[in-house]
């Protein structure tokens, strides 16, 4: 069961920085950004709720679940993993694969978000990075989609397909960052066919 929390506590560290870059570019869009663009706009087919603390909980149109299979999860990440166990954590839902590592918290997340984070992300990248959040575009991958990077921590990567928006992390105690990079690429490639 320790395994199970420590993959709750991985979702949790990543929901935080999602919650701070979503803070960062507000905050600095309140003090004289853009306010022509439709990011938060609540267009597309995830909706939005009140999550706890005045935020938006993001839950997506479809079953994230049943984006991605055992087999291609297993793949990707070189391990056998659980099958796809989904639940809510701070507000937004989550779909967890987990496997056996020494340190117990090897998986793969495929994170809801709101549209409001995801073009927040994009639209505020350059004060992001001057926190040290390196925010990578990546092209051909749905209808956006960008790496974002905290450090040497393994990159977490947020797409958006058919008003759905979304983030897949892989942790792999093995993966080097590109490793982890490119596992992430191939379920995300994999995830938006089945959107």
């Amino acid at each position: 069961m320790a395994r199970r929390g420590a993959s709750v506590s991985i979702v949790h560290r990543r929901l935080a920085v999602l919650a701070l870059t979503l803070t960062a570019v507000l905050g600095l869009s309140a003090c004289g950004g853009d306010d022509s663009s439709t990011a938060g706009s609540g267009t597309g087919d995830s909706s939005t709720a009140d999550a706890p603390g005045g935020g938006q909980a993001a839950t997506p149109a479809v079953d994230l679940c049943a984006l991605l299979t055992q087999d291609q999860v297993a793949a990707a990440m070189g391990k056998p993993v659980g099958p796809g166990q989904l639940e809510v954590v701070a507000g937004s839902d989550v779909c967890s694969w987990s496997a056996d590592s020494s340190q117990g918290v090897d998986g793969t997340n495929l994170i809801a978000m709101t549209q409001t984070i995801f073009d927040g992300t994009l639209k505020g990248a350059a004060e992001i990075e001057a926190m040290g959040v390196t925010i990578e575009p990546v092209e051909g991958l749905g209808e956006a989609a960008y790496f974002q990077i905290d450090g040497e921590t393994e990159p977490m990567l947020a797409f958006a397909q058919d008003g759905n928006y979304l983030f897949l992390t892989v942790n792999n105690e093995n993966f080097n960052q590109q490793q982890a990079k490119d596992a992430e690429l191939q379920l995300a490639r994999q995830a938006v066919a089945n959107l």
